[in-house]
């Protein structure tokens, strides 16, 4: 299944919620005793698994990657400083590929939906829960009523960068790749792979019947290399998931620059996300 959102602009929001951000760990399963991060492929073989990085100049040396992620890590950790209550519009396109039995002719379902994409704060500059969330007009959570219709909706796309803050990177481990250039930007390559021992940070998913599954991933940051800002990352499965029917899911976000009219330091939030689900 493919998921594409578009966001039409961010204000701020005036939102209360009483969620909570879940960073439940299932490092400890055995499900991730056999993880291979592809972090640890050989360039060209990493580069047919991930097109993106087809015009990579591969980089062996790894003596400035403590350095990066030093004033990456600064530059993450001052976004959850400085981030706020925000809604916006998003435009999402639900795509999914139908095939009743294995030798019959594949169809495509799909449809086109709105709704309020909120991120709320709670707590102090120093100790924060921040959590990401969707409404329909009716102010209802809109994840529930797509999750019916048969699709899978995932959010925390804003706050995907937490991977490379200082606090969590001591749970991922992390190859510099080389340089690329990304949107007309000179970018570091940056990969990273959760450590199932240390993770604590995971991602959600629910299925219709409410029961949730916790992942682990790995994933890339294209890092800008003027101010350190991560301008674009994917991330996918540390491992497939066929315990919860998942075999593969990638998520590539596109961030962009907003400057909030009563926000003096500007936001890099989400322009873009591409969900790809099998």
């Amino acid at each position: 299944m493919l998921l594409v959102v578009t966001y039409c602009g961010w204000i701020r929001a005036q939102t209360t919620s009483n969620f909570a951000f879940d960073s439940a760990n299932e490092g400890g399963h055995g499900i991730y005793a056999n993880a291979h991060p592809y972090i640890d492929e050989p360039p060209k073989q990493l580069a047919k698994r991930i097109p993106q990085l087809k015009d990579l100049r591969p980089i062996q040396d790894q003596h400035e990657l403590p350095a990066i992620l030093q004033r990456t890590g600064a530059r993450v950790d001052d976004f959850f400083n400085h981030i706020t209550d925000l809604t916006a519009r998003e435009e999402i396109s639900l795509v999914r590929l139908k095939q009743e039995t294995p030798f019959a002719r594949p169809e495509l379902a799909g449809e086109n939906v709105h709704d309020s994409y909120l991120i709320l704060r709670h707590g102090s500059r120093n100790r924060a829960d921040i959590v990401e969330y969707r409404t329909d007009g009716k102010g209802e959570n809109f994840d529930r009523a797509v999750v019916k219709n048969g699709y899978l909706v995932t959010s925390g796309f804003a706050l995907s960068c937490n991977y490379f803050s200082t606090g969590f990177q001591p749970e991922s481990a992390f190859r510099y790749l080389g340089d690329q250039k990304a949107g007309g930007r000179d970018t570091y390559v940056v990969g990273f792979a959760q450590q199932p021992a240390k993770a604590t940070l995971s991602i959600t998913m629910r299925g219709r019947n409410g029961a949730a599954a916790h992942l682990l991933v790995q994933g890339i940051a294209w890092i800008d290399k003027t101010n350190f800002q991560i301008v674009r990352m994917r991330t996918d499965l540390l491992v497939p998931r066929w315990d919860i029917g998942l075999n593969q899911q990638t998520t590539e976000v596109t961030l962009g620059e907003i400057q909030l009219a009563d926000v003096a330091t500007p936001l890099w939030l989400p322009s873009s996300v591409k969900v790809f689900d099998a």
